[in-house]
């Protein structure tokens, strides 16, 4: 069977699915629609916000229970069958992926066809038509049914959409997914409200409905949630994966790249957790919730502009070399403990983070020095890197001294500093830190005998 054959039976599925199923709901008194009350978060002056509730029209098929059980199942017998005669039409193709697909897919299409439990699904080796209908096919027909506004309105662009998307995931060597990370403390102002993108990462503005079904789905009866804004943006990236794999459920590195960059250039980041699913939707168990590691409110909200979205996507790229995540060198260490000490609430924690990010740039190893000298190699070696020019270090030594005094006394001190002290110092060793790191990521991580020719005063073009 050919590929354009193919998508015509699958196209003319579709249209009869949806007509078969409209007239089982008509038999059975189930309206094609329903009404819901839906959320949504209207933003006011100065980042504050409200929410408003609107009725809205859905698809009868979006409701699962018992008002559909009344109509189920909904195809016929002749329908069920044709749905295995394009299963095995998608098996005949040339280039035919979908027996990569792992074993461990449940078996969906509810109502379409009767509740299938998994110990009744069907073998991937032994029976791969049905289990192409019963993994792959009947996902993808409700799904596509489901989005219609109303099923009586399926239109031939409707059944060319579905026919596509199934012979694409039919015919492709890899699988895909896409990592959501709804972000508090940043708002983006573009032309026409367009996204900012870079490579596979996009950031957009999140609708009203969207502000409202994240409100609900982190907790709206929580004080906390009721007194902390809901994201204003997202940030989305698509990624691809072994097809006879399990979907990852951690974040990539280029989206924690993206997020430290964010970071490096002062914004405040806030989130709960990201939503990983499968794209399409139909052809994954669902989705992962991995933490984000990151406040649930953000203390201050920054516009993401376009120019500053360049250096910060510049920044990114330079990032996803190091291994912000899971740490592996001490260049990565540096990375991920001022990343860890923006997230921090408590401002103690936040001042250790900075301090051994700062460590781990100021003091690379060297055999020849010893371990006494590190308060003073970490103040000489920061009044140099750190600084543009003589006039400004021995300020910047002063402020080095005093963060590393501040860390004594928090880890080994009788005089524990009092809390307006620590806050104080949290927020010069986040600024020096940024500095530092932002340096470091663009140029090149300094190595001992780059602060001993600084030191010296001996430009890198005389080294030996």
């Amino acid at each position: 069977m050919t590929t354009i054959l193919v998508r015509e039976k699958l196209a003319t599925l579709f249209l009869d699915a949806c007509k078969a199923t409209t007239t089982k709901l008509a038999e059975a008194q189930v309206p094609l629609t329903y009404i819901q009350s839906r959320m949504h978060v209207v933003r006011t002056e100065g980042h504050g916000w409200e929410t408003q509730h609107h009725d809205e029209t859905g698809n009868i098929l979006r409701i699962r229970g018992k008002v559909i059980e009344q109509a189920a199942p909904m195809l016929t017998d002749e329908l069920v069958h044709n749905v295995d005669e394009c299963a095995a039409g998608l098996l005949a193709l040339e280039g035919n992926t979908l027996l990569l697909n792992p074993t461990f897919f449940p078996p969906g299409g509810w109502p379409l066809v009767p509740l299938l439990w998994a110990a009744d699904a069907a073998s991937r080796d032994e029976e791969p038509v049905r289990w192409v209908r019963e993994v792959v096919l009947l996902p993808a027909l409700l799904e596509h049914m489901q989005a219609l506004p109303r099923l009586d309105q399926a239109e031939p662009q409707h059944a060319k959409w579905f026919a596509n998307e199934v012979v694409r995931v039919a015919t492709t060597e890899t699988a895909s997914y896409r990592v959501s990370v709804p972000l508090s403390g940043v708002d983006i102002q573009t032309p026409d409200g367009a996204p900012l993108e870079w490579e596979n990462v996009t950031i957009r503005q999140l609708s009203e409905v969207e502000q409202g079904d994240h409100f609900k789905e982190t907790g709206a009866s929580s004080l906390m949630a009721l007194l902390n804004a809901p994201p204003l943006v997202v940030l989305e990236c698509n990624e691809e994966y072994p097809r006879n794999e399990q979907m990852p459920l951690t974040l990539p590195r280029r989206v924690r790249s993206m997020m430290a960059a964010l970071q490096l250039y002062g914004f405040e980041l806030a989130g709960h957790s990201a939503r990983i699913e499968g794209v399409p939707k139909w052809l994954s168990f669902g989705a992962g919730l991995p933490p984000l590691g990151l406040p649930g409110t953000s203390p201050s909200w920054r516009v993401l502009t376009p120019e500053v979205f360049t250096g910060v996507a510049a920044t990114a790229a330079m990032l996803e070399r190091w291994n912000v995540d899971q740490p592996k060198s001490t260049h990565d260490l540096a990375l991920h403990r001022f990343c860890s000490g923006v997230a921090r609430t408590n401002d103690t924690d936040a001042v250790l983070d900075y301090t051994i990010a700062l460590e781990s740039l100021l003091l690379p190893y060297d055999a020849n020095a010893r371990h006494s000298e590190l308060s003073y190699r970490f103040r000489l070696h920061g009044a140099y890197y750190l600084t543009d020019g003589p006039s400004e270090r021995q300020d910047m030594s002063k402020k080095l001294n005093g963060l590393y005094t501040m860390r004594s006394r928090l880890v080994h001190g009788d005089k524990y500093p009092t809390a307006e002290e620590i806050s104080t110092t949290r927020k010069t060793a986040r600024e020096l830190a940024q500095r530092g790191l932002m340096q470091a990521v663009h140029g090149g991580f300094p190595t001992a005998e780059a602060f001993t020719r600084m030191a010296l005063g001996v430009p890198e073009s005389e080294e030996e």
